[in-house]
């Protein structure tokens, strides 16, 4: 929900992502500039973790940077992205810290940037009443969440445990892997931490969100009755601003993606055979067959995520005539246009809205007025 993030983020929420941001880096400047710092591998044939851990490091960077809220773009997150790269390359060769700049380094951070950029912009909200409305509720909840220091404490703390349990088991995988344990060891904590707190976040995001249902609260601070003017913030309140438009079924679903994710995974595939038939990434580092491997789970990651976006933009047609044609069962709703607010569809009992433009704008025009607002 990239771009609903960028635009209800309250101080504090950016405030702690940069936070998040700013630490993350600054471990991995002072990693990247440790002297004479060596990961070699476990065995003569065994992959370089080095370029690894480049680039896992700056696809977990790439998530938190775009969430501070300093980026109108992806493009830009992407170009200060490598641009942050080439700076830590540089230093390291200025500096008196016996390290030099390598060009496969390069390659291992721009492929990490971009499958962070991919997995955001795959998950972007689409441009349908339904995707609107429920990045509208997710933004508001995240806000109401991440604007108490508690919350940020209790997924630093998830965060934490999340590495105690990957670390052991990447040490464990060491060996097999043929990768020095040391570098198993930073992998499994970065990934620990990034994926237990992005699974606490949304865990807690979701029951904000059904906790503000249940209150009906204000669509700008999350602390009074909708349907009212709020008496915290003065904001006007949006009639049936917290309703959960339905979700499609099983087989629309399936009839929406299989053909978007066919088509990325024929691509990816093709990709990854032309570079290995004509040695493109092997010519340029023969010694360096971890490069090969960085830039192909790139692609895939791409691949998957171009999928994942077609299958959503799929999705989001369905949803935009919601008010239309009922998107459980596809009965024509047209001839209740005269109805108001929630009804139900007279074949399968769904419930949907009418004058979903105006409720939608009037959310809009609310979240906007708070002077918060920042463009994604």
């Amino acid at each position: 929900m990239a771009e609903s993030r960028s635009s209800s983020l309250t101080a504090l929420e950016r405030r702690g992502w940069r936070i998040v941001f700013a630490s993350s880096a600054g471990l991995y400047l002072v990693g990247s500039h440790w002297p004479r710092l060596e990961m070699d591998p476990v065995g003569e044939a065994g992959p370089s973790p080095d370029k690894i851990l480049h680039f896992l490091a700056f696809l977990l960077l790439t998530l938190p940077a775009w969430w501070t809220g300093w980026f109108r773009t992806l493009i830009g997150l992407w170009l200060a992205g490598v641009g942050f790269a080439v700076f830590d390359e540089v230093t390291q060769w200025l500096l008196p810290i016996e390290r030099n700049i390598t060009a496969g380094d390069l390659l291992c951070d721009a492929c990490g940037i971009t499958a962070g950029v991919a997995i955001l912009a795959a998950s972007r909200p689409m441009d349908d009443p339904r995707s609107r409305r429920l990045a509208a509720q997710r933004g508001i909840a995240e806000a109401t969440l991440l604007s108490k220091t508690s919350n940020w404490l209790v997924l630093g703390v998830t965060g934490m445990l999340g590495a105690v349990v990957l670390v052991p088991l990447a040490v464990l995988l060491a060996d097999p892997l043929r990768i020095e344990a040391r570098a198993m060891a930073v992998a499994g904590g970065a990934l620990g931490i990034a994926v237990a707190g992005l699974v606490g976040l949304e865990f807690g995001t979701r029951a904000t969100v059904r906790r503000l249902r249940r209150a009906n609260a204000c669509v700008r601070c999350g602390s009074a009755d909708a349907a009212a003017n709020c008496d915290n913030c003065g904001a006007e309140g949006v009639s049936q601003a917290w309703f959960e438009p339905p979700r499609p079924t099983a087989a629309a679903v399936f009839d929406a993606a299989w053909w978007p994710l066919l088509r990325a995974g024929v691509v990816a595939t093709a990709t990854i055979v032309l570079l290995g038939v004509f040695g493109l990434v092997e010519r340029w580092w023969p010694d360096e067959t971890t490069i090969a491997r960085v830039v192909d789970f790139t692609v895939l990651v791409v691949a998957a995520a171009w999928g994942i976006h077609g299958a959503r933009r799929r999705l989001a047609r369905l949803a935009s005539e919601a008010d239309r044609r009922c998107v459980r069962c596809g009965h024509d709703l047209r001839g209740l246009q005269d109805a108001h607010g929630i009804a139900n569809c007279p074949e399968c009992g769904s419930p949907f809205l009418f004058g979903t433009d105006r409720i939608e704008g009037a959310v809009r025009s609310t979240q906007a007025s708070d002077g918060e607002t920042m463009s994604g």
